[in-house]
């Protein structure tokens, strides 16, 4: 093996999910990756366009963003980024731009798709992540509904309120027995 690919070898198995293949498997994956550079500020996936790798970070930082521009991760050395769209149908379901030059090893979706029937921790590893993806995304979707959620939905009772002039001790009083940790004045 000539030493650069050892070099590769030995970046690749130091990461999930990676780190879990057997070496004829990782070697395979190795002798199937492609390597590309992209200049900062530059795509690397276009929403809506076509995908065919599964995008490890080797060195630099990524960005993705959703359709309206939402940042939705930003990926780092080691990361691997744009396996949505290899579980999916293909197509990228985000942009992702360089936010500085950024080396990539981009792994063809075939040798992506053999290694996940191959290896159930491979592919758990990127089921996982999809999950996280989607329950964040919910989340997100959850408290944005709640942002514009009107007040009286979600009053269960009228107010604790005490007049202007009132002291301290009735307020701890007021308080205490209506268990609420706060008071409008």
């Amino acid at each position: 093996m000539t030493p650069e690919l050892a070099q590769l070898r030995d970046f690749l198995a130091a990461h999930a999910p990676f780190d879990a293949l057997p070496e004829a498997d990782l070697q395979r994956a190795i002798r199937s990756l492609d390597v590309r550079y992209v200049r900062r500020q530059q795509p690397i996936l276009t929403l809506g366009q076509p995908n065919a790798h599964l995008h490890v970070v080797r060195k630099g930082a990524v960005e993705v963003t959703g359709p309206q521009g939402a940042l939705v991760a930003r990926y780092g050395e080691g990361d691997s980024f744009g396996y949505p769209s290899l579980l999916g149908d293909g197509i990228a379901s985000a942009h992702a731009t360089a936010i500085e030059d950024t080396l990539l090893y981009q792994l063809p979706v075939e040798t992506f798709r053999a290694l996940r029937a191959q290896h159930a921790d491979f592919a758990e590893f990127f089921d996982a992540a999809q999950a996280h993806r989607l329950r964040a995304a919910l989340d997100r979707r959850t408290q944005a509904a709640e942002l514009v959620t009107p007040l009286r939905r979600l009053l269960k009772r009228a107010p604790v309120t005490l007049p202007l002039d009132a002291s301290i001790r009735p307020a701890a009083q007021t308080m205490a027995e209506a268990h609420v940790s706060s008071l409008l004045v």
